[in-house]
């Protein structure tokens, strides 16, 4: 069974894991420092990681959403929603 091909949809779901994984551990600072703003404010914060790219956060009615936006373009490229147990869901 060991030389059956591995399931292309599995594969496609494990290898945007390990990229999202990537760009959660690259932001981390960032995501942090922005929640604990939005926390505090109860409105939208901002701030600009290391290399320039945008991360946000703001109140929901789940916890605190956030994201980051690709320098350039502004392309949303990580989100999620940190509930208030402080586990991060809806990761993508």
């Amino acid at each position: 069974m060991a030389d059956e091909p591995e399931n292309p949809t599995l594969k496609l779901l494990r290898e945007m894991q390990e990229r999202v994984s990537v760009l959660q551990t690259r932001y981390s600072a960032a995501i942090e420092a922005v929640i604990a703003d939005a926390k505090a404010s109860r409105e939208r914060e901002t701030v600009k990681a290391a290399d320039g790219a945008e991360v946000y956060a703001y109140p929901h009615p789940e916890g605190i959403a956030w994201g980051v936006n690709a320098v350039g373009t502004g392309d949303n490229i990580l989100r999620g929603v940190r509930r208030p147990d402080g586990a991060d869901e809806a990761v993508s």
